[in-house]
Parts: structure tokens; sequence; C-alpha cells
């Protein structure tokens, strides 16, 4: 596994290059210590099961921001 670290104004970021296993595209999964981009978002527990059940790795920005839009509108 490859992983980089970039410097952000709140300090290291992590990415981890891989492909999103919903769409296809490359993007990079980021952590810093402020957390995950992704823990931001309005999903339930049961929504991270459906998603951890239907797709192996990170959903892209953009693929994991559709699903919880349309699970919560």
């Amino acid at each position: 596994m490859s992983v980089t670290v970039k410097w952000g104004a709140s300090g290291p970021i992590l990415q981890k290059p891989g492909v999103c296993p919903s769409c296809g595209q490359p993007f990079a999964c980021e952590l810093s210590l402020s957390g995950c981009w992704c823990s931001t978002l309005s999903l339930t527990d049961d929504d991270r099961a459906q998603l951890r059940a239907r797709f192996d790795g990170c959903l892209c920005p953009a693929c994991l921001t559709q699903f919880a839009v349309v699970r919560h509108p």
C-alpha cells in the first residue's frame, strides 16, 4: 500500500491513492488530524454497513456524497 504525506493548514494529511469501486475513477483517500472528510457526511450505521457490504474499499467524494444525498435528502 502506498501512502503519501502532504501538509495542510492544520498539519499532516495522509493520502492513499486508489480507485473508486463505484465509478472506477482514481482518487486519493485523505486522513488528517481532524479525521477523514467522509466523517462529515450524514450516514447512519446502517448506511455504512450497506456500503461495506456492497463495495470493497473507500468511495470517492462524488459517489459517497451522492449516496448520502439520495439516502438523506
